[in-house]
């Protein structure tokens, strides 16, 4: 029987704790390939692709389901008016 302890969480990928994600960030910084820092970090390519991802802000868009928000079409104007005027009450 498994260790309860050594599942994955429901997302379904493992999480690293910051010294694993520096370790991976300081072999790629040291110009390893993605396969090489997976080998010596001992994680997956993709765990490499989504650290690396996470550093530098290029996450792939968010999945949207269903129908847009009702209130997605008025964003833009929402946010000039909030641009020029900050004060107003959000609520």
């Amino acid at each position: 029987m498994a260790d309860p302890s050594s599942r994955l969480p429901s997302g379904g990928s493992e999480m690293y704790d910051q010294m694993k994600r520096h370790e991976v960030l300081v072999l790629r910084q040291a110009e390893f390939s993605l396969r090489e820092v997976a080998r010596r970090a001992k994680v997956s390519l993709d765990t490499v692709e989504r650290i690396l991802h996470e550093v530098d802000g290029t996450f792939p868009p968010p999945r949207t389901v269903g129908q847009p928000m009702v209130a997605a079409s008025f964003e833009a104007s929402v946010q000039q008016i909030l641009g020029e005027r900050p004060d107003l009450p959000t609520v």
